[in-house]
């Protein structure tokens, strides 16, 4: 990080206060900081990228701007070439081989409860979360 220190005659000095290193090391510690205490965070689904996004409720993807990925938040995935519903038809059909599909296809099943119950109770996600 570098500090610009503006003297008395015009002219500008410019000091480094940490390593570029140290610099790196804590604006990536505050980044996932920021992100675990936001309700609304979506972590990118592609293995190893540290993209994440802020959303709101009427928002259903996410394109990862590091990996160049889209996510799909209805889904939790990324599902290239494919609606939500070719997806979960896909999962379905997957579930009882993949373990991982498994996982996802239980993750949105929950999601898709979660949804359904704050249609017919007239919630927001929020306020049923």
């Amino acid at each position: 990080m570098i500090l610009v220190i503006e003297c008395g005659d015009g002219c500008l000095v410019y000091t480094q206060l940490v390593s570029d290193q140290v610099y790196e090391k804590h604006l990536q510690l505050s980044a996932r900081e920021a992100e675990s205490r936001d309700a609304h965070s979506y972590h990118c689904a592609t293995p190893d990228c540290t993209g994440w996004c802020s959303y709101d409720d009427d928002v259903n993807t996410f394109f990862c701007y590091l990996c160049r990925r889209f996510n799909c938040l209805t889904c939790r995935a990324i599902h290239d070439g494919q609606n939500c519903l070719e997806y979960q038809k896909e999962l379905r059909a997957k579930k009882y081989k993949d373990p991982a599909a498994m996982l996802a296809n239980s993750t949105l099943e929950v999601v898709i409860t979660v949804i359904v119950v704050c249609f017919l109770l007239e919630l927001s996600i929020d306020e049923f979360l």
